[in-house]
């Protein structure tokens, strides 16, 4: 037992460690850096599917929108087909600050996880639901926070 809660610590810290590298390179937080990933590689997305990308709520990808638009590092136009559809753009300045970020840009879990072969994700999977069944505490509404944020 001891030695898998030594490796959840590994796991939790190198997540930290790698985000809080992400934040001192880039000068914005390790979700900002992520959203902004997103926008360039999906130009003309929405909040909701950038939500979707993240993982995230639609409330906390919408913060995250907000604090990039005010930083300039993505814009937001209307589409020219429908009106009361919003896109979202990087823009020059959120290339220049995507450009600082050290790789993987996405985080060193999901990037680890989708290193892992699709049987070996399942088992994963199993196994972390049977761990958390067996707590007499978890917290549901976690599993749309970043790490980041914990």
């Amino acid at each position: 037992m001891t030695n898998v809660l030594a490796l959840f610590r590994v796991v939790f810290r190198s997540v930290r460690r790698h985000d809080r590298y992400l934040e001192e390179r880039c000068g914005i937080g390790a979700m900002q850096v992520r959203a902004l990933a997103v926008v360039k590689a999906r130009p003309r997305i929405g909040v909701t599917a950038l939500a979707e990308a993240l993982f995230v709520h639609q409330p906390t990808a919408s913060k995250l929108v907000e604090a990039l638009l005010g930083l300039r590092l993505i814009e937001r136009r209307r589409n020219p087909d429908d009106r009361r559809v919003t896109e979202l753009l990087i823009t020059r300045g959120g290339r220049a600050t995507l450009a600082k970020a050290p790789a993987p840009v996405l985080g060193v879990l999901p990037d680890g996880l989708g290193a892992l072969a699709p049987t070996d994700l399942q088992r994963l999977d199993e196994d972390l639901g049977r761990l958390l069944m067996a707590m007499k505490v978890r917290d549901e509404a976690a599993r749309f926070e970043p790490l980041s944020d914990s």
